[in-house]
């Protein structure tokens, strides 16, 4: 016979799992995947005249996928 102690810690870990499930996947589905706030140039010498202007740094961003 089981513990009724242990049975009642089982279902609240299970009902606390579960709502953390389903806050979580409220935070996923509620992003937003259309347009960057990040204005992207693409042109070293464009980029460079106007954070020159603008007395900004630049920031270059490097990937690949070959690792």
């Amino acid at each position: 016979m089981r513990n009724p102690a242990v049975s009642w810690r089982i279902i609240l870990l299970a009902v606390l799992v579960g709502v953390f499930l389903v806050g979580g996947a409220a935070c996923v589905t509620g992003t937003e995947t259309g347009d960057s706030l990040v204005n992207w140039m693409y042109s070293w010498e464009a980029a460079s005249e106007r954070a020159q202007n603008e007395n900004k740094p630049v920031m270059i961003s490097f990937y690949t996928d070959l690792c």
